[in-house]
């Protein structure tokens, strides 16, 4: 085996992150706020198991292959060399691992080699690390690890942690005095959906099972390395109740699934919303969006209301599917004069401003078809009028009428159920639609199939309320209502009005 590269003298943790790098237990979860320390431990963790277990092979399991780049190309080059690893350079022979490219072959190998490398890092130990993620389904078969790695675990689907990941770890020969051999570690933020909770399981089993389970929890308070003054100004400039889920690691409570039964996070997130192309001269992939094009049509479709308005902004793609590219809202703040339509106009057409073509369909309550507050033009035609003056061209396909509750709830659960062919798919970028999602699925029902709205007239977060999901109930009954059922799914004899007339403002 190469010779160990020397220890940096200059190795800097936290207690909170001393405290998890210790733990002797095989089976640990850190659960940590944004900027609290939580991904670079998880780099110290896999620094120390590439010294401790030479030849093993291990997984990286992120939700999409777009994080595993970003967290490993942002911080493992200073991370790593803090325990005397560095990239290898082919043209000066220095430097000992190697990303996505086959290593020198004086290296030793790890004792389930694997065949391409072009989601491999491989260390001068012989030590492998396998990067997986959902996104590419080909990254995820016939694995035999020494350990596993999962950053984000609440975006994971427990079922497939168990079912692919889990069993992949302990199926090896190799032998090694270290904890760290045979050990599955989770990293993540607190879940903003249901399907996530699972993440806790680990706190259970640490009071059940002490010596086999570890489980910790820290917020970025606890990290002495931030800047001055940069929890202040992130306090200052994130939507308060993102701060307190991201910083302050803040339990979500009261998780219903009510509204929206067939909404599931793992089918319904547009985990291929990047692609990566690996550019072979630089060593490096290159990420782009996948789910948005700036020479194609985009549509808004927009809630407003007094206290909160927002919208969720979508664009087709082949196979009726329909991709939420991005969500925004805005708040009230008695210093500005101008209404809150506008406002939100105004943040969207700057989210926009690098877009091509200029045309967008408008969709929403039918209630933005009354004039604004204190204006004798429409709130649609508030909205309008910004992208107007932008040289944009608006079409609205909003109508006039809201369906029925029964109606409206059967229908948005045939399209989030995808049995019929026939209805549109809808898919929520990770990043940029996940509020939207955690919104949707905090709805409960009531027993006339209409939603519980009690959340819109709290005190609470108004993100989380039911605001975002009629933004998408009104984009897919007035885009595709016409593929449901005029008589009503259950033959009820609802009726859902015909669309009428649509209006251009150019």
């Amino acid at each position: 085996m190469k010779t160990l590269p020397p220890n940096s003298k200059k190795i800097r943790v936290s207690r909170a992150q001393l405290a998890f790098l210790r733990a002797r237990q095989k089976n640990k979860a850190l659960i940590a706020g944004r900027a609290s320390g939580k991904t670079n431990t998880l780099l110290r963790s896999i620094a120390e198991s590439a010294r401790q277990l030479p030849r093993a092979k291990s997984v990286f399991a992120a939700v999409s292959f777009a994080t595993c780049l970003e967290i490993l190309l942002e911080q493992s080059d200073l991370v790593w060399s803090e325990y005397g690893f560095r990239p290898f350079d082919p043209k000066t022979g220095k430097g000992n691992f190697v990303m996505f490219r086959r290593p020198p072959d004086n290296w030793p190998k790890p004792h389930f080699a694997p065949k391409k490398y072009d989601n491999l890092i491989s260390f001068i130990t012989g030590y492998a690390l396998q990067l997986q993620s959902y996104d590419r389904p080909n990254t995820n078969r016939g694995s035999n690890n020494n350990q596993a790695f999962i950053d984000e675990a609440a975006w994971f689907k427990e079922e497939w942690v168990n079912k692919i990941l889990v069993p992949s770890v302990g199926r090896t020969p190799l032998v090694y005095e270290s904890h760290l051999n045979n050990s599955f570690q989770y990293f993540s933020s607190n879940p903003w959906h249901a399907e996530g909770q699972w993440v806790y399981r680990f706190e259970e089993l640490a009071k059940q099972f002490p010596d086999k389970y570890y489980f910790q929890e820290t917020t970025a308070f606890e990290n002495p390395f931030l800047p001055e003054g940069y929890l202040e100004n992130a306090q200052r400039t994130t939507p308060a109740l993102e701060f307190e889920v991201e910083y302050m690691n803040k339990r979500l409570t009261e998780v219903p699934n009510g509204y929206y039964p067939s909404l599931h996070t793992d089918k319904h997130m547009n985990l291929a919303a990047q692609k990566y192309d690996f550019d072979d001269e630089a060593g490096i992939y290159i990420i782009s969006e996948a789910d948005y094009r700036r020479d194609q049509l985009v549509a808004i479709s927009l809630d407003a209301n007094a206290g909160f308005t927002s919208c969720t902004i979508w664009q087709e793609s082949p196979a009726l599917q329909e991709n939420c590219i991005d969500a925004v809202f805005v708040k009230p703040d008695v210093k500005e004069k101008i209404n809150l339509v506008q406002k939100l106009a105004f943040k969207v057409l700057d989210t926009l401003k690098d877009h091509k073509y200029k045309v967008l369909h408008l969709y929403g309550d039918r209630n933005a078809k009354n004039k604004a507050a204190h204006s004798t033009t429409t709130q649609f035609e508030e909205f309008a009028s910004v992208f107007k003056k932008a040289g944009w061209k608006i079409i609205l396909k909003a109508t006039s009428f809201n369906w029925a509750h029964k109606d409206r709830h059967f229908f948005m659960d045939q399209v989030l159920s995808e049995i019929k062919p026939s209805m549109p798919k809808a898919r929520f970028h990770p990043k940029k639609g996940r509020v939207v999602v955690t919104s949707m699925q905090r709805t409960p029902i009531n027993a006339d199939f209409s939603k519980d709205k009690g959340a819109e007239g709290r005190s609470g977060p108004q993100e989380l309320a039911p605001h975002f999901g009629d933004t998408v109930d009104y984009y897919f009954t007035q885009k595709h209502g016409h593929r449901y059922r005029r008589t009503g799914s259950l033959g009820g004899g609802s009726g859902i009005p015909l669309i009428s007339g649509l209006s251009e403002w150019s």
